[in-house]
């Protein structure tokens, strides 16, 4: 288990190693699929959530490495 600040540029840089990790798999499902890991139903529920956060104090998630592999795939 991993835990994450979710900062935009903490999820940015997790999507980049994800995509690098499963080449074959498609841009959006990684991004769905470790949204997902962190508890979000979409992507854009977790991207929209962390724009309305306060930057100075952002929430601590915890994502399960193996959920994401495996919704990913």
């Amino acid at each position: 288990m991993v835990a994450w600040l979710l900062f935009p540029e903490n999820t940015e840089f997790a999507k980049t190693a994800l995509r690098a990790a499963l080449p074959r798999v498609k841009s959006s499902h990684v991004a769905e699929a470790f949204a997902a890991s962190l508890g979000f139903r979409t992507y854009a529920s977790s991207a929209s959530g962390q724009k309305a956060l306060n930057p100075s104090r952002p929430p601590l998630r915890h994502a399960d490495n193996a959920s994401v592999f495996e919704a990913a795939v």
